[in-house]
């Protein structure tokens, strides 16, 4: 008997693609939300402070839907119906700093749809970013993205913002720089907005300020400004995924290379396929990303593929090779796809 072996190349996306990962780790962030849970109510932090910020799902307001569909290489998101992310403060407050995130918001709602804040009422050095920042009616319009930061003590809110289409993935960008004193905007790579006169000194609230202390009771909340006090208030109404916040001022090349590397496809390319007859055995060989978590399926007719030889090979680096056991032993032709 004569098998015949037949591959399907694919282009992948996993937990975000491994390039975004890779750069936007590189950067340092302080805290990054991945988003890609599939349950529970844990959101892991990624960032340099490990499970000190992991995400506590809160439904106060509403629901929170993991495990959804999120832009081309970004594996899933979070959809936002009225609850929030708690975390805990970041360790100390930053006068450098940049927030990063993907959203497709809902034109449902065009104002006080927050992404990110740390509000507590009144003036602590307090940061909202998102659509309608705050409330749409101090600085950031209705359907606009922007960010609000409020000083300590203040009684003039400093704002960057600028339009932002809804139904569609954007990769948004705020940067802030006490020592420069600039406040800009960046969407989809591209900067689109700049605040050069602030008045508050940009600085975000952080950790050492206690619990509760001068400057209120500090902590961190995605999709909601509020998660302590009044948690759940002017939510999110959308998908948010790839979250970050860094404790530096990343400049227009490396905001440049996040949104590149979050379009660039993973393709697989089956280069070897080789079957013992003696021994019945399959060694499959293919272009890989050190990292990365493979899948090995096969089909007889190229359209039922729900059959799997294993879910969970690793990466063995730029190359991966993988032998197996015919899985059909009396087929005279198999066809193998590598997800």
């Amino acid at each position: 008997m004569t098998l015949s072996l037949g591959i399907v190349s694919t282009a992948v996306t996993q937990a975000a693609t491994s390039a975004y990962r890779t750069v936007v780790l590189a950067d340092s962030p302080i805290v990054y939300y991945e988003f890609d849970e599939t349950s529970g109510t844990t959101v892991a932090n990624s960032g340099s402070t490990g499970a000190t910020n992991d995400g506590t799902i809160g439904t106060d307001g509403g629901a929170v839907t993991v495990n959804q569909a999120s832009f081309a290489q970004g594996g899933t998101s979070y959809d936002f119906g009225g609850g929030h992310i708690l975390a805990a403060a970041l360790p100390s407050s930053l006068t450098e700093w940049t927030i990063e995130a993907w959203v497709n918001w809902d034109p449902e709602k065009t104002s006080a749809s927050n992404i990110f804040a740390n509000d507590q009422g009144g003036w602590n050095d307090d940061v909202l970013f998102g659509i309608g920042a705050e409330n749409g009616a101090v600085g950031v319009p209705d359907g606009s993205v922007g960010l609000v930061q409020q000083g300590s003590p203040g009684a003039t809110r400093d704002f960057v913002e600028s339009p932002m289409t809804a139904n569609e993935w954007h990769h948004v960008v705020v940067t802030a720089s006490t020592l420069s004193n600039e406040l800009v905007l960046y969407i989809d790579g591209v900067e689109v907005a700049k605040n050069e006169t602030p008045n508050n000194g940009l600085t975000m609230n952080g950790g050492e300020n206690g619990d509760p202390g001068t400057l209120g009771t500090p902590f961190i909340s995605v999709g909601a400004a509020r998660a302590v006090v009044d948690p759940g208030y002017r939510p999110f109404d959308g998908l948010i995924d790839e979250f970050a916040i860094y404790g530096t001022v990343l400049d227009a090349d490396a905001i440049s290379s996040h949104y590149t590397a979050a379009l660039s496809a993973h393709v697989i390319n089956i280069t070897d396929i080789d079957f013992d007859s003696e021994s019945d055995t399959v060694r499959i060989t293919w272009t890989s990303e050190p990292g990365r978590t493979y899948g090995l399926f096969y089909s007889q007719d190229l359209r039922d593929w729900g059959s799997d030889i294993e879910d969970s090979i690793p990466s063995q680096g730029d190359t991966t090779v993988f032998e197996f056991p015919n899985p059909v032993s009396e087929a005279t032709k198999i066809f193998f796809r590598v997800e």
